[in-house]
């Protein structure tokens, strides 16, 4: 009898445990908050976009010109080496200073002194050679016309290398902004071209890049030695620059 009570509790606890959860399931569903459904939404008024590029080019005649020349000298004492160049570039110095060169408009831009050495293929020993000394100064010429008298003027003073010579512009940024000009222009006409080929009716521009500028230099290598003296005057054409600008614009639709 009592076994059969105890069977008869155990059965009726089992029951009451899974009626209570499913009430309690029920009411944990009852209250929850229903999850909202997600929605895409694309806009309908979607922006299209143009991308160019634009260049500007305004070529002008240069006035201001670069000249580096050197003096080169070589002795078995490098005290004398460096005593005989210094003799010359000084005299080279003086020469332009009474051409009318400002004493800032001269600079040195490489000094270098070192020893030649060989290597003798029948000895199979490294000989020592004279020591060189190498001076390169700079010369800015702002009257243009006498760039070849000075020239000559260097080398009749002792100058025994003439390394190159290029031409610039004074005033870059003036030309420059010129050139700027004509590179808008050059990226707007691209963008009316697209948009009238595909019948867009209107664009808006919403960025501009500026992407620098470059000036293009006449430059002459002149490998030119003291024996360069025989051929008369030096002629020097100047030649033209080109000062290109680039931008990068952006347009809506």
């Amino acid at each position: 009898m009592k076994k059969n009570i105890v069977v008869s509790l155990i059965v009726f606890a089992l029951v009451s445990f899974f009626v209570a959860g499913g009430v309690v399931s029920e009411v944990v569903l009852a209250d929850s908050t229903p999850v909202p459904e997600l929605i895409n939404y694309v806009s309908q008024e979607a922006v299209g976009k143009i991308h160019v590029n634009g260049a500007g080019v305004v070529t002008v005649e240069p006035d201001i010109a670069l000249v580096s020349v050197g003096i080169e000298t070589a002795d078995k004492n490098s005290n004398d080496s460096q005593s005989e160049n210094a003799t010359i570039s000084s005299k080279v110095i003086n020469s332009l200073k009474n051409m009318g060169i400002d004493e800032k408009d001269i600079k040195t831009v490489s000094y270098n002194m070192f020893r030649e050495r060989y290597y003798d293929h029948e000895t199979r020993k490294t000989i020592e050679g004279d020591f060189k000394v190498i001076h390169s100064l700079q010369i800015v010429v702002r009257n243009i016309d006498s760039v070849g008298a000075i020239i000559d003027t260097a080398v009749n003073s002792g100058a025994n290398q003439v390394n190159n010579i290029s031409f610039t512009v004074s005033d870059t940024n003036k030309f420059y902004l010129e050139a700027l000009k004509l590179a808008i222009e050059n990226a707007n006409g691209k963008a009316d071209a697209i948009a009238n080929t595909m019948k867009i009716t209107e664009i808006v521009p919403i960025e501009i890049i500026e992407q620098g500028f470059n000036i293009a230099p006449l430059t002459r290598s002149m490998d030119m030695m003291l024996e360069s003296k025989a051929v008369g005057s030096t002629q020097i054409e100047t030649g033209e620059l080109e000062i290109r600008a680039n931008v990068q614009m952006v347009f809506n639709y």
